[in-house]
């Protein structure tokens, strides 16, 4: 009886219901989705509201605004070393400070429709990883037949859609990357399908993303292979890791190079499959 009361009550309700009542729901093909509304015309700043980075380290951050397009990016109080790029938004530089430190600054985007500003933290310390990241992996769609080519198309296809816009910020190449190791720190090299890392990183960067890879710990059997990596600007590093002390030895020379990419920590190993750290 009480169910039968619980279903007459939401028929009522539903019936009582304005027909003017407007639910996003057009009509698409065979069937009905809801799906993303267009965004307005005018400025809106989308993103977070905190950024962190180390001191002295490379700075990177695209401020993610829809709306037509010209726009003017500014930013109000930004620290000293850092620059504002007018027509895309993109901040760059070193802070010249290097003390710990919370700067409190406004990002500004204005176009001929209007204009919108928001209240934003750049958090100089230790923990730079101070949001979810969102961004894309190369793992679902490419496997190990990801290439330069591959990476590059989908970082240009993110952009063209608009994604940059709302906040996404990260390109990650996973494994398929790596040949014999060599050059400078005996690391794993890039193989054939990229023949210029350097040049790929810095054609991300410029479309406002960060380049990232991962990290695999252990005896990489699942896949047979083992590296610690990092996408920087100059190049990549990649150090094979068998324990915790080459792990650190790795990201030391990680960090001595001046890495500015998001790593995903992984461990793998022949008996117990592959699971995330």
């Amino acid at each position: 009886m009480n169910q039968l009361t619980s279903l007459l009550c939401l028929i009522a309700t539903a019936i009582s219901l304005p027909a003017a009542e407007s639910v996003y729901a057009p009509e698409v093909g065979e069937g009905r989705y809801i799906v993303t509304p267009q965004a307005a015309a005018s400025p809106r700043v989308n993103g977070p509201s905190i950024f962190g980075v180390r001191p002295g380290n490379p700075f990177l951050y695209a401020i993610p605004a829809t709306g037509e397009r010209p726009m003017e990016f500014s930013v109000e109080n930004l620290p000293a070393g850092l620059t504002v790029n007018p027509k895309n938004g993109h901040i760059t530089g070193r802070i010249t400070s290097a003390e710990k430190k919370t700067y409190h600054v406004t990002l500004q985007a204005k176009n001929s429709k209007g204009s919108d500003a928001k209240a934003f933290r750049i958090v100089v310390g230790e923990q730079i990883a101070l949001t979810p990241p969102l961004g894309w992996n190369s793992w679902n769609c490419w496997h190990q037949k990801v290439s330069q080519a591959k990476v590059l198309e989908s970082a240009k296809a993110m952009s063209d859609a608009g994604l940059q816009r709302v906040g996404w910020m990260y390109i990650n190449m996973d494994d398929g990357w790596q040949a014999k190791r060599g050059g400078k720190h005996n690391a794993v090299m890039p193989n054939t399908k990229f023949p210029d890392m350097k040049g790929m990183v810095d054609e991300i960067h410029a479309m406002g993303f960060k380049a990232g890879s991962t990290t695999l710990r252990g005896w990489a059997r699942m896949r047979g292979i083992a590296a610690v990596v990092a996408i920087k600007r100059t190049g990549m590093i990649g150090l094979r890791t068998r324990s915790m002390a080459s792990e650190t030895r790795s990201a030391i020379t990680i960090s001595i190079s001046g890495s500015t990419s998001l790593i995903r920590k992984t461990r793998c190993s022949g008996r117990i499959g592959a699971s995330i750290t």
